[in-house]
């Protein structure tokens, strides 16, 4: 049983919504932006919206995303540090894994999904359980459910 849903934002599907579906009431409410993409975002017109957002990564999101990286075959796709890619995808898994087992004793648990249309994290995001819903499908949910706060 779920009472409440929060989106996490990857940097695909922020770069892919409008000024005024970011500045949502939708948006302001059920959604969360790790602080590994607030970087990666850091130079977005939105950034100062986004900042209100803020999910602080704390070590044990970082402890969550070390377990998740076990589970990795060594020839990922998700992952490529050499090349500082994936940093993000990283962390909005570990996050979902962490508010998971946080929520997991609950009998009205909050359920964190990822929004994204970055196919590897999808495939990632899903292997461990996190739902993952396309920016589409998300701008659907604001359509049906929103009122600017502007």
């Amino acid at each position: 049983m779920n009472f409440d849903v929060i989106y996490l934002m990857d940097t695909v599907s922020v770069a892919k919504l409008s000024q005024q579906e970011v500045s949502s009431n939708f948006v302001h409410t059920y959604c969360r932006v790790p602080d590994e993409i607030l970087y990666e975002l850091r130079d977005s017109s939105y950034y100062a919206i986004l900042d209100t957002l803020r999910y602080e990564v704390s070590a044990d999101v970082l402890r969550a995303g070390r377990e998740f990286l076990k589970s990795l075959a060594v020839n990922n796709l998700l992952l490529d540090l050499y090349n500082f890619e994936g940093n993000g995808d990283l962390i909005l898994i570990a996050v979902a894994l962490h508010e998971a087992e946080l929520n997991s004793h609950m009998l009205m648990r909050t359920e964190w999904k990822i929004l994204t249309d970055d196919k590897g994290l999808r495939a990632a995001a899903e292997g461990e359980g996190v739902v993952v819903v396309t920016t589409e499908d998300f701008k659907r949910l604001l359509r049906e459910n929103e009122t600017p706060l502007l």
